[in-house]
């Protein structure tokens, strides 16, 4: 199996978006009531969304 580097896979990059998307609550009001207002449907969407991802996935990560 082939392998690839950490930059170049999806899950890679929807997780850093939840991250960003959790330090943008802590900072912005605003956000911060969405992610209240929706975290079951973000969180449920989130985890399907990752589910999908490591599904389809095909290459194991090298981290060095």
């Amino acid at each position: 199996m082939e392998t690839k580097p950490f930059y170049l896979s999806k899950t890679f990059y929807v997780n850093l978006l939840a991250i960003v998307a959790l330090i943008a609550g802590s900072k912005f009001p605003a956000v911060d009531s969405f992610i209240k207002s929706y975290f079951l449907e973000l969180g449920s969407g989130w985890a399907v969304v990752n589910m999908v991802l490591r599904a389809v996935s095909k290459d194991k990560l090298s981290i060095g």
